[in-house]
């Protein structure tokens, strides 16, 4: 007799924790499933969606001062899509402008392409 409660204790003991894990994972799938910030807050990520295309931003510049062309390439920077690129696009008989655009490009290596050829 004391071994049938003993076991009848230890199924029901069982049965509880896989209740607790199974009702868990039910309230984390569930609640998990609204919106991103409540994936992150449950860190139950596997629903967030990831970013899998890449765009480029063509940034024309003729006869510009570098404070317009920095100001310009911060705004497209601080865009919120993390696969972007910022091509700088210059034409050929503006140096000043071709000087500025180097140095912006050499500030944020991998993320601003140049575009133009001067002569040196």
């Amino acid at each position: 007799m004391t071994f049938y409660l003993l076991g009848c204790a230890l199924v029901v003991v069982v049965a509880l924790v896989l209740f607790a894990i199974a009702s868990s994972t039910l309230y984390l799938n569930t609640y998990a499933w609204w919106d991103p910030k409540t994936q992150v807050r449950t860190s139950y990520t596997g629903l967030l969606e990831t970013e899998t295309l890449s765009f480029s931003l063509i940034m024309p510049c003729r006869n510009e001062r570098e404070d317009v062309m920095r100001a310009t390439l911060g705004a497209l920077l601080s865009q919120t899509h993390a696969r972007k690129e910022i091509i700088i696009s210059v034409g050929h008989d503006d140096p000043e402008t071709m000087a500025n655009a180097y140095r912006l490009a050499n500030e944020f290596p991998g993320l601003v392409v140049l575009t133009g050829h001067v002569d040196r």
